[in-house]
């Protein structure tokens, strides 16, 4: 058989020339078990007559999973012109005030094998700089897909972390720059990935998240202050060719790329021969 290597740009490329050709544009519900897919846009939302605002970002899988929130305090802004062009919500923090986080929620919860994606941007425009920041995260559980103190990316998955101390040390986040977060719950393991890579430490966390928040969580004063621009749910664990359709879209739409990765980057396996430099990642491999 016949095996293609690419380069990770390479295939960034590929992806915006068929996302973009006629009669071939991928959409998340392509995927079968899509229970939800936010996109922002003016036709995806409802807002709040007296302050403008977003109080619900409508479900485009077909299955009446929209985002809500009916705390005027509480709801995000429509912003026209977000990541790569295209439309996003941001989820501010009013009053230099945690408890004004915005947030939106959800109603449906995933309690098995499950998949979701988020597309954000963290802007900091309220100075807070390098903390916590729950972007997609469970109304549930202590389980969400964020930022650490360091300055890193990171995934709780509940009972611990999913993200490992190497993973966290060598892939770290700059402001204004958008990425891609995701998690893969197949029940046995859940793993969580960042534009694609794999910076899963303990896979054993494979607690699913249940019902969702995006932009911020009850409970926690971890503050979103993030451009978000989709949101995906399936109700089962994507394979790998599945994950990278996905990605690609994602990363096509929305002008993700692989800057902001600064020095190694841990592959999710043992030992230092698992760091992944600065110059070179894993190409994609067609079969």
């Amino acid at each position: 058989m016949l095996c293609i290597q690419k380069t990770r740009i390479q295939y960034f490329f590929l992806a915006l020339v068929l996302w973009v050709m006629p009669g071939h544009a991928f959409e998340p519900t392509n995927l079968t078990d899509c229970v939800m897919w936010l996109q922002a846009g003016t036709g995806n939302i409802q807002t709040n007559t007296i302050e403008g605002r977003v109080s619900q970002w409508n479900d485009l899988s077909g299955n009446g999973n929209h985002a809500y929130q009916t705390d005027g305090n509480r709801q995000p802004l429509y912003v026209e012109d977000g990541p790569n062009g295209h439309p996003t919500l941001y989820f501010d923090v009013r009053d230099f005030n945690n408890a004004y986080n915005a947030r939106l929620l959800t109603e449906t919860p995933l309690t098995n094998a499950c998949t979701t994606y988020i597309v954000a941007r963290v802007l900091d425009a309220n100075e807070f700089g390098i903390v916590w920041r729950r972007l997609l995260a469970s109304r549930d559980k202590n389980w969400f897909l964020g930022t650490y103190t360091p300055g890193t990316f990171y995934m709780h998955g509940h009972i611990g972390e999913v993200s490992g101390m190497p993973s966290r040390l060598n892939s770290s986040y700059q402001f204004n720059r958008t990425y891609t977060l995701s998690a893969v719950n197949n029940t046995t393991e859940q793993r969580f990935f960042v534009n694609g890579f794999d910076l899963t430490g303990d896979s054993t966390k494979n607690t699913p998240p249940g019902r969702l928040s995006i932009g911020s969580a009850d409970g926690y004063s971890d503050e979103g202050d993030a451009q978000i621009s989709e949101v995906i749910a399936y109700d089962r664990a994507l394979t790998l060719t599945e994950r990278q359709q996905v990605e690609e879209y994602l990363a096509a739409r929305y002008g993700v790329t692989e800057e902001g990765f600064a020095g190694p980057v841990w592959s999710g396996a043992s030992g230092s021969s698992s760091l992944w430099s600065g110059f070179y990642r894993p190409p994609f491999r067609i079969c």
